[in-house]
């Protein structure tokens, strides 16, 4: 990475923090599938022994997927990057 190119000990330090960032991304990522995962469990697990309060449990693990997994936004995101003034579209600020 930067290291390769400028070979310079702060280049060094900066590919090794690049590097730990993506290690701590991808165990977040594995610790959000092992949680849904046990949500998942935890679901099928509650209704088969509680199946007579069916709509409060629905609603209780609803709002849970929510928290794991929510939705993402309506609005459209603003585009990045350098545009022309004649390429901008109408609602991008100058």
């Amino acid at each position: 990475m930067a290291a390769n190119v400028l070979k310079s000990e702060r280049a060094c330090q900066v590919s090794v923090a690049v590097v730990r960032a993506f290690i701590q991304l991808r165990k977040i990522s594995v610790s959000h599938d092992a949680l849904a995962k046990k949500l998942a469990q935890l679901k099928r697990a509650v209704n088969a022994r509680f199946a007579h309060y069916d709509q409060e449990i629905e609603t209780l693990f609803s709002a849970l997927a929510a928290i794991v997994d929510p939705e993402p936004e309506d609005h459209p995101k603003r585009p990045i990057g350098f545009m022309p003034a004649g390429q901008r579209p109408k609602d991008v600020p100058a």
